[in-house]
């Protein structure tokens, strides 16, 4: 156990393996309670190092454990079920995403098995899972996200971690935006971007486009770009490009606002391209809002022109 933390911090992953095979070998010989909670904190150091290699890993331990533990014990439950959601975590990040929702489909079934303590650990973990692979797939179900967040409801007992809260209030955020509630969205948004903030997870950076968005079809007069959470991310290329959409729509600058999409990749940002009609509506309202009581004649076609909009 020492050699592979030694091992894990010098990045060889090639010794690892084998000394994880050399353990294997001799769990047999000691209480299999303090083996499975050796084989547990293993598992969890596994985490922070390269996808192949933790897939490599626990396809070892699950065909280890599948041969030699006692399946009905908590013990091996427990391990099993950290391996399962592991495996899980790598499969998403590789893009596996049918893969990873197999798993924790058959996951959800068999929690009912385990005992009223680890039921409650794990159901929350599988169904933040399952809620991350649902949002991020091209069919995004908002019938089965708001399943999934109600069954939240009854295991976010305590203070929940920060990457739950981050995944479960994103949820929320897109059912508010799917029944038009802008300004709930904008506040589950803003609390998802935090909670990952807080999490130090990456996907902050993906939700920023959902909170731009949603503060302005929400209206809100907090700038967004002005949060503390947003500073070391200014530079980043889609935060640039939000900045451009969001100064366009407050300025009622519908040919920049344009200008602005068109040099997007927005056909891979499907929460944008949802949601693309809606801003447009809001630049062409608050445009007509603020320009047409200030003349006194106009004509349609000079107006449809400054809206950057064909005449039929």
């Amino acid at each position: 156990k020492q050699a592979i933390k030694i091992h894990s911090k010098l990045g060889n992953f090639k010794a690892i393996l084998e000394l994880i095979d050399k353990l294997i070998g001799q769990i047999h010989a000691i209480d299999q309670s303090y083996a499975i909670s050796s084989l547990y904190r293993i598992v969890t150091r596994m985490e922070k190092y390269p996808n192949w290699f933790q897939r490599d890993v626990y396809v070892k331990l699950d065909r280890f454990l599948t041969s030699n533990s006692n399946q009905s014990s908590n013990d091996f439950k427990r391990i099993r079920m950290k391996i399962d959601m592991s495996l899980v975590n790598v499969l998403i990040n590789e893009g596996e995403l049918y893969n990873a929702m197999d798993i924790l489909k058959r996951l959800e079934s068999s929690i009912d098995n385990l005992s009223g303590s680890l039921k409650g650990t794990y159901l929350l973990d599988i169904i933040v899972s399952q809620l991350t692979i649902v949002m991020n797939s091209d069919n995004r179900q908002i019938d089965e996200i708001s399943r999934l967040v109600n069954v939240t409801k009854d295991y976010m007992t305590g203070i929940p971690h920060a990457k739950v809260v981050g995944v479960i209030n994103e949820a929320m955020g897109l059912i508010a935006m799917h029944d038009r509630n802008y300004q709930l969205a904008n506040d589950n948004f803003r609390t998802s971007f935090k909670g990952f903030c807080d999490a130090g997870d990456d996907r902050k950076v993906n939700l920023m486009t959902k909170y731009v968005v949603s503060s302005l079809l929400s209206r809100s007069q907090v700038n967004p770009f002005d949060s503390n959470d947003f500073h070391g991310l200014l530079k980043l290329d889609l935060n640039v490009k939000l900045m451009e959409i969001y100064n366009c729509v407050q300025n009622s600058d519908i040919k920049g606002f344009h200008n602005c999409v068109d040099g997007m990749n927005v056909q891979h940002d499907y929460f944008l391209v949802d949601y693309l009609p809606h801003l447009v509506e809001l630049i062409k309202s608050n445009y007509i809002i603020k320009c047409v009581p200030l003349m006194k004649r106009v004509r349609f076609r000079y107006l449809f022109s400054k809206m950057d909009t064909d005449v039929y």
